[in-house]
């Protein structure tokens, strides 16, 4: 017998079927594709139908193909292919829409949930915000991440666009950003009026100086101020006149507190009240018996006349006059002037720069604290500064000079009496001043 065997040669002639071609592309039931090669093997690519396994998840996916000897024999077998997932960073899906807000006003936005995307099953994203060079987010805005949502309210330095960068990261943290601008609309804010005080003198009109009432009046926006109406007087009648500043007349014979109203103006729409408070002072006059006098808060004018008189200038600009007798005079605080008149005074300055003169008579001047001005007058006068740089004179008469603290001055002048001066001191900057005399005079 003879014997033959058979000599084909082995080839893939199907996947799934379909006639398998060198070169071309099949596509398996999940998706995936498929090429034969020359030399029998192939080439498997996913195609993009397993990114949401995970990072370490596994998927399977097969195909079967036939082997074809070429003679009529065939053959048919499985192939299982074993994808293993890997991490996929999350992707920017939709862009985020740039956002307005007013200064002054609630800021409040919610990223949109469809704003990023992962593809990878199971896993979370998670986020943060900063301004887009990576500097943190400006102290009036915060963002939760939790919620996704930016909020606060933006003041009047946090006008302008800034530009907001948003990362999500995923559990290996893998990421991807968008920004997105966010501009604060300036709004005109209102100015802000300090209420003010002054003082008057009874039955005499002041006038205000509108820079004086504006000084303590601020706007942020930086805006020029002005006063547009006056209103609301108070023991008194306000007008504003056409140079913009304000008189208040005091109500006839009134003497104590006065007020009015004025309304401050940023020329924007924005406007504020102020209350001034105006001590109206009193213009008094003593009897030819022993008075005690007193003035009010306010800038008064009182004159003892005769007798032994005491009199209080308490608060304000006083002029107080001891007139004849022998008289204590105090000014009390505020700039005063002091006349001691006929007789033996005591005159006290206390707090301001006060002028103090001791007129006829032994007088004891006392300046107190501020820079006052004491003149002796005639007689034998006793002159003490106090503290502050103050100016003594003991003028006519054998006179006893002390300055006190500070940098004082003492004249001395041509013919009028003897002088002493207690506590000249240079390092104080104490000075001597002439009056009608030169050095080769003293002795």
């Amino acid at each position: 017998d003879t014997a033959s065997l058979d000599t084909g040669v082995l080839s893939v002639s199907a996947v799934n079927g379909n006639a398998a071609n060198v070169g071309n592309q099949i596509a398996l039931t999940s998706g995936a594709l498929l090429t034969l090669n020359s030399d029998g093997s192939y080439n498997y690519n996913p195609n993009g139908q397993f990114e949401s396994l995970a990072a370490g998840a596994t998927a399977s996916d097969s195909f079967t193909y036939t082997i074809s000897d070429g003679i009529g024999g065939t053959s048919t077998a499985t192939v299982s292919v074993t994808i293993n997932g890997v991490n996929d960073a999350p992707t920017v899906a939709n862009a985020i829409a740039n956002q307005t807000t007013l200064e002054d006003g609630f800021f409040s936005f919610t990223i949109p949930a469809n704003t990023f995307a992962d593809v990878d099953a199971g896993d979370s994203l998670t986020y943060t915000a900063t301004l887009a060079n990576g500097n943190p987010l400006p102290t009036w805005l915060s963002f939760d991440a939790n919620t996704r949502t930016f909020s606060g309210t933006p003041n009047d330095p946090d006008n302008g666009t800034i530009s907001i960068k948003v990362t999500a990261k995923d559990t290996l943290h893998a990421s991807a950003n968008t920004t997105f601008n966010l501009t604060v609309t300036p709004v005109n804010d209102a100015p802000v009026a300090g209420d003010d005080s002054a003082t008057a003198n009874q039955n005499t009109p002041l006038t205000l100086l509108a820079t004086n009432l504006l000084a303590n009046d601020t706007d942020v926006d930086s805006s020029t101020l002005s006063i547009t109406a006056v209103s609301n007087a108070v023991n008194g009648s306000v007008t504003l006149n056409s140079s913009g500043n304000v008189v208040f007349t005091p109500t006839a014979g009134f003497t104590g507190n006065g007020s009015f109203n004025y309304t401050l103006s940023d020329g924007n729409g924005g406007t504020d009240v102020a209350t001034v408070t105006v001590a109206v002072g009193t213009n008094l006059n003593g009897t030819n018996n022993n008075d005690n006098l007193n003035g009010t808060s306010g800038n008064d004018i009182i004159n003892g006349l005769n007798a032994q008189d005491t009199i209080s200038g308490n608060a304000g600009d006083d002029c107080l006059v001891g007139d004849n007798g022998d008289d204590k005079l105090y000014g009390g605080t505020g700039n005063d002037k002091l006349y001691g008149g006929n007789g033996q005074d005591t005159l006290y300055g206390d707090a301001g720069n006060d002028r103090l003169e001791g007129d006829n008579g032994d007088d004891k001047l006392y300046g107190g604290d501020g820079n006052d001005s004491l003149i002796g007058g005639n007689g034998q006068d006793l002159l003490v500064g106090g503290a502050g740089n103050d100016f003594l004179d003991g003028d006519k008469g054998d006179d006893n000079l002390t300055g006190g603290t500070g940098s004082d001055i003492f004249v001395l002048e041509k013919a009028t009496g003897r002088e002493t001066i207690n506590d000249f001191c240079l390092g104080e900057g104490d000075q001597i001043g002439l009056s009608g005399l030169s050095f080769i005079r003293l002795s």
